[in-house]
C-alpha cells in the first residue's frame, strides 16, 4: 500500500513539476514518471530485429506515430511525457540508414524537446536548456519578410508572426515588414495572424548564421470564422467555435470612421445596443445592450488590457487613439469568465503595443480642427482633435507611447471642454515568457452648459458658473508563461482609479439672496488581480479539448464628500456630507471548450462568486453557461448554427443590505438580499458566401430577474420604513440582423435590431411608476446602422456611416421641471410626465486621401443632415453639422 501511494506521489510531482525544472531536473522527474508506465508508450521492436536503423518516409504525420515509428525500428524504448512533448504536431520527415538519435532529431526540430541517454539503452524526451552563449548566438539564423493583403497589395501592418507555437513572436510595422533574430537552425512553423483576415502557416527551413526571407500574402476575410478572439474564452479562439455572436473591430475600422470616443461603436455597428449622443454631458455615456438589466440602468463591463475600468459609465474617457482593437461579447453567457457586472455584456479593449523588430521607431501624428454647427448660438463652434504616438522595437521588446488633445467650442451657451490624454505599451518575449505593460491616463474639464430650453425657468436662466474636472487613470502588468506547447498561464494585476470634482466659481444669484456654492468630490479606486490556466487536451486532428480554470478579485475603495453654503447673503457653511464604501469581489471558475472533427464546437463553463455586497447569509452565487456552434459547408456556402445558455448578476450597492436611519425614513436589513440576475438563451446562423458576403442572424430571450428595488414595509408604527429587496424582473426578447460585403473597392456592413424590454414582475408593494407589461424607458424598439469604406483608388478612400435609433419611451424632462422650478401644477404621478421620443436618424461622411507615402489628408462631414433631435431625454442639447478637416503623418 506505501509503495502504491509513493508511486502515485511521484507520477503527480512528475507531471506538475516537470514543465517548469531545469533540463537535468526535469528529465529526472519525467523519467520517475515514465519508469512507473504512466505517460511512455510501449515499446514496438519492428520485425523483432534490434539493428538500431531507422529509414523514415513521413508525410504530416503526428509527433505521436513518428516516435511509435522510431521506436519500433530501432528496438529502443523511448521516455517522454506528454507535458512536454507536442504528440499532436504534424511532422513531415525523410531519412535512410540513420541512427536513432538523428532519427529524432529530426522529427522534433523545432520544438524546445532535447534527447538524453537513459539506462537500459533507453532514451529520455526532456527539455532542452536555453543556452545563451556568444556562438550560439552567432550561429542563430534569421526570418524576414513583409505582410501584404492579397487583394490591395497594401502592407499589413500589426500583423503577429510566432514561431513553433509562440516559441518567438513579432509584429509587422507599418510598411508590413517583419524580422525574427535569433531562430535555431532547424525546421520552424510560421504562424500570421491579424484581425480581418485568414490565419496563414508555413514551414521553413533555417541554417546555422543564415537568413531566410517569408513574405505572406493575407486573404482578407469576410468569413470571420478565422479570426481569433479571447472575449469569453481566454485562450485565443477561433470564431468558429463561439456560441455565442461577438463583434470586433479594429484599429482600422476606428481610424476610418473618425472615432472620438469607444462607445461609438455602440451605434449602429454593435446589433441590438445603443449609446446616447449627448454631448453637454460627453464626460459619462449611457449604453444600453439587449434591453434593460437593472431598474437603476444597465451598463456593460469594460476591461481595457485585462483590467477593468474604475466606473463602467465612464469609459468614454479612453483614448481611441491607443485602441488596437474592440471585443463585444453580447448576452450573459461571459459573465462565466468576468463575473459580476456583466449582465449587460463584456467590452474588451485591447491597446497598442508597438512593433518588434522594427528597423526605427516610427511616428503617428494626426492634426484635426473642425467647425460645429448649432441651433443654441449663432456662427460655429471650433472642434479640435490631435494626438502623436512613438512605437517601435527591438529583437523581442517593442512599444507605443503617446497623447491626444480633444477639445469642444461653446455650441451651447456657458459650454466648454478639453481632454487632455496620455497612454503607453510595451511588450516583451523571451523563451516561453511574454510580458507587457500598459498605463493610460486622461484629464476632461468642462463647465457645465446653460440650456437654452429651460432657460425660462429662474434657476436654469443664469450661468451655472460651474467648473467639473475628471481623472481617470490605470495601469496593467500581464504575464504570461508557457512551460509547453499545450499548457499557458497568465497572470494579470493593475488599478484603476476615477476622481471627480465639482464645484462654483462663484455664486449663481438666480434671487439676490442666493449664494449657493457647492463641492463635490469623489474618489474611486479599483485594485484587481487574475489569475488562469489553459490546458489544450486535443486527442488528435479530430477531436480537440481545452480547459481553462482561474481565479480573480478585486478591491474597490469608493469615497464620496459634498459640501455647499446655505442660500442666503452671509454664506453659512451648510456642513459637510461624506460617505467611504469599501468591498471586496472574488470568483472562481473553470470552462471546457471541446471540438469534434472541425465540426461540433461545445462550450461548457461554471463561476462561484462571493460579494461583499450580498446579504450575510447569501453565500456565493453562481453563474453557469452552456453552448455549442455547428459549422458545415453546404452548397458552396459555410452554414454556423449557433445556441448558447447563460447566467449573469449584478451584486447590490454599497449599503442596500444594510440598517440605516434617518430623520424622515428607515431602513431595514437584508441579509438574504442577493445579486441581480439576467439569464437565457440565444440562437442563430451565420452564412458565409466565400470571402466577400455574411449575413448572421440571432434571436435571443433573456430575463433580468431578482431585480433590487426600494419596498415600502407596510403598517410600519414610527417613520416609513423601507427595505432592499429582489422583486422586479424585466423579459428582454428580440433579434439582431447583420450583413457584411465585402469587394475589391468596397466594404459594407449593416445592422438592424428589434428589441422588447417590458417589466414582467414587480414587489407586491412596490411605489413607483411602472406597471406591469410597461417598456423600459430609455430602450427603443429598433435601431441599426449602415457602415461603408469606398476606395475608388489605392490613395483614396470614402466612408460613410448612418446611425437609426428608433422611438422610444421616457421622462418629459422640460414639462416635469415645470412643475418643480416652474410652478406648474402636478400632473398626479410619474408617469403622466412620460413621453413618446420620434427616431433619429444621423449621417456622417468622409473622404481620405493618400497625399505621399508617409502623409494623409481627410476632411469628414458629422451629422450631415444637420439633425438636432433630442437623443434619450429633450434637455440633452445636440451638436448640428460639423466639418472636420485634417493630415495624418506616419513616418
Amino acid at each position: 500500500m506505501r509503495e502504491s501511494v509513493v508511486r502515485i506521489v511521484v507520477v503527480i510531482v512528475a507531471c506538475i513539476a516537470a514543465p517548469a525544472a531545469g533540463a537535468q531536473r526535469g528529465a529526472g522527474a519525467v523519467a520517475a514518471a515514465v519508469s512507473l508506465g504512466s505517460v511512455a508508450p510501449t515499446p514496438v521492436i519492428a520485425g523483432g530485429a534490434r539493428s538500431g536503423a531507422v529509414t523514415l518516409d513521413l508525410h504530416e504525420v503526428t509527433l505521436r506515430d513518428a516516435l511509435k515509428e522510431i521506436s519500433g525500428q530501432s528496438g529502443v524504448e523511448l521516455l517522454y511525457s506528454g507535458y512536454i512533448v507536442p504528440l499532436g504536431r504534424r511532422v513531415s520527415v525523410t531519412l535512410r540508414g540513420a541512427t536513432v538519435e538523428e532519427a529524432l532529431r529530426a522529427v522534433l526540430r523545432g520544438t524546445r524537446v532535447g534527447i538524453r541517454r537513459a539506462g537500459s539503452g533507453a532514451i529520455m524526451l526532456t527539455l532542452e536548456e536555453e543556452r545563451r552563449t556568444s556562438s550560439n548566438l552567432a550561429a542563430a539564423g534569421a526570418i524576414t519578410g513583409r505582410i501584404t493583403d492579397a487583394g490591395t497589395g497594401e502592407p499589413v501592418s500589426d500583423a503577429t508572426v510566432s514561431v513553433d507555437d509562440a516559441s518567438l513572436v513579432t509584429r509587422s510595422g507599418s510598411d508590413g515588414t517583419y524580422r525574427l533574430a535569433r531562430v535555431t537552425a532547424g525546421t520552424h512553423r510560421l504562424v500570421v495572424r491579424r484581425i480581418g483576415y485568414a490565419k496563414v502557416s508555413r514551414d521553413t527551413v533555417v541554417k546555422e548564421g543564415e537568413q531566410v526571407t517569408m513574405d505572406f500574402a493575407l486573404q482578407a476575410s469576410a468569413n470571420v470564422l478565422d479570426q481569433i478572439v479571447v472575449t469569453g474564452t481566454v485562450a485565443p479562439t477561433e470564431r468558429r467555435a463561439l456560441a455565442n455572436p461577438i463583434t470586433v473591430v479594429g484599429s482600422k475600422e476606428i481610424e476610418e470612421q473618425s472615432m472620438r470616443r469607444v462607445d461609438q461603436i455602440f451605434r449602429g455597428i454593435v446589433p441590438g445596443s445603443i449609446a446616447w449622443q449627448e454631448p453637454g454631458y460627453e464626460f459619462a455615456t449611457t449604453v444600453s445592450s439587449r434591453g434593460a438589466s437593472s431598474l437603476n440602468g444597465s451598463t456593460v463591463k469594460t476591461y481595457v488590457d485585462g483590467i477593468e475600468v474604475a466606473d463602467a459609465p465612464f469609459i468614454a474617457s479612453i483614448d481611441p487613439n491607443s485602441i488596437d482593437h474592440i471585443e463585444f461579447a453580447r448576452g450573459p453567457q461571459a459573465s462565466t469568465i468576468y463575473g459580476s457586472d456583466a449582465d449587460g455584456g463584456v467590452l474588451q479593449i485591447f491597446t497598442k503595443k508597438g512593433h518588434a523588430g522594427s528597423a526605427r521607431p516610427e511616428v503617428d501624428a494626426k492634426v484635426t480642427f473642425g467647425a460645429m454647427q448649432s441651433g443654441y448660438r449663432d456662427g460655429a463652434a471650433l472642434r479640435q482633435d490631435h494626438s502623436v504616438a512613438l512605437n517601435g522595437g527591438g529583437e523581442r521588446f517593442s512599444y507605443n507611447v503617446g497623447g491626444s488633445y480633444q477639445g469642444t467650442g461653446e455650441f451651447v451657451p456657458g459650454y466648454t471642454s478639453r481632454t487632455l490624454g496620455g497612454f503607453g505599451g510595451a511588450s516583451m518575449t523571451q523563451g516561453p515568457v511574454t510580458a507587457s505593460f500598459s498605463v493610460r491616463y486622461s484629464n476632461r474639464r468642462w463647465e457645465k452648459p446653460q440650456l437654452p430650453m429651460l432657460s425660462s425657468y429662474p434657476y436654469y436662466a443664469k450661468p451655472w458658473n460651474r467648473i467639473d474636472d475628471m481623472s481617470d487613470q490605470a495601469y496593467a502588468i500581464h504575464l504570461e508563461y508557457s512551460p509547453t506547447t499545450r499548457w499557458h498561464h497568465s497572470l494579470t494585476l493593475g488599478q484603476s482609479g476615477l476622481d471627480y470634482e465639482y464645484y462654483n466659481f462663484r455664486a449663481r444669484y438666480t434671487t439676490p439672496a442666493d449664494s449657493l456654492r457647492e463641492l463635490f468630490s469623489s474618489h474611486e479606486v479599483r485594485s484587481q488581480l487574475a489569475y488562469n490556466t489553459t490546458l489544450d487536451l486535443s486527442l488528435g486532428r479530430d477531436l480537440s479539448s481545452t480547459l481553462t480554470a482561474g481565479v480573480d478579485y478585486y478591491h474597490m475603495q469608493a469615497n464620496f464628500m459634498y459640501s455647499s453654503t446655505l442660500p442666503d447673503a452671509e454664506g453659512a457653511l451648510a456642513g459637510l456630507v461624506g460617505q467611504r464604501l469599501p468591498w471586496n469581489n472574488t470568483g472562481y471558475f473553470a470552462q471546457l471548450q471541446t471540438g469534434v472533427h472541425d465540426l461540433i464546437y461545445i462550450t461548457a463553463g461554471l463561476r462561484a462568486e462571493r460579494n461583499d455586497n450580498f446579504g450575510d447569509d447569501y453565500g456565493l452565487a453562481y453563474s453557469p453557461r452552456v453552448g455549442v456552434s455547428v459549422v458545415h459547408d453546404v452548397a458552396g456556402a459555410t452554414v454556423k448554427l449557433r445556441a448558447s445558455y447563460g447566467d449573469a448578476i449584478r451584486p447590490p450597492f454599497p449599503t442596500q443590505k444594510s440598517d440605516y436611519r434617518t430623520t424622515s425614513y428607515v431602513q431595514l436589513p437584508n441579509p438574504e438580499l442577493g445579486p441581480e440576475r439576467q439569464l437565457g438563451w440565444d440562437g442563430g446562423f451565420d452564412l458565409f458566401f466565400g470571402k466577400r458576403a455574411s449575413l448572421s442572424v440571432t434571436h435571443y430571450d433573456q430575463t433580468a430577474r431578482n431585480l433590487i428595488d426600494q419596498v415600502l414595509i407596510p403598517d410600519s408604527t414610527s417613520a416609513p420604513t423601507y427595505q432592499y429587496q429582489n422583486a422586479g424582473q424585466i423579459a428582454n426578447r428580440g433579434w439582431e440582423f447583420e450583413g457584411h460585403l465585402r469587394t475589391q473597392r468596397v466594404d459594407l456592413t449593416a445592422t438592424y435590431s428589434i428589441v422588447s424590454s417590458r417589466i414582467s414582475r414587480l414587489a407586491p408593494h412596490y411605489s413607483g411608476d411602472y406597471d406591469i407589461g410597461d417598456r423600459v424607458l430609455g430602450i427603443p424598439g429598433r435601431s441599426g446602422g449602415v457602415t461603408v469604406a469606398y476606395r475608388p483608388t489605392h490613395h483614396t478612400t470614402v466612408t460613410g456611416n448612418l446611425v437609426y435609433i428608433g422611438p422610444w419611451t421616457n421622462l418629459d424632462v422640460r414639462s416635469y421641471y415645470g412643475f418643480i422650478y416652474g410652478g406648474d401644477a402636478y400632473l398626479g404621478s410619474g408617469r403622466a410626465y412620460w413621453m413618446r421620443y420620434p427616431s433619429v436618424t444621423k449621417v456622417n461622411l468622409g473622404v481620405a486621401q493618400e497625399i505621399s507615402s508617409s502623409l494623409t489628408g481627410f476632411v469628414r462631414v458629422e451629422n450631415v443632415a444637420n439633425e438636432q433631435t433630442f437623443e434619450n431625454y429633450n434637455t440633452s442639447p445636440q451638436i448640428g453639422r460639423t466639418t472636420l478637416v485634417g493630415v495624418r503623418l506616419r513616418y
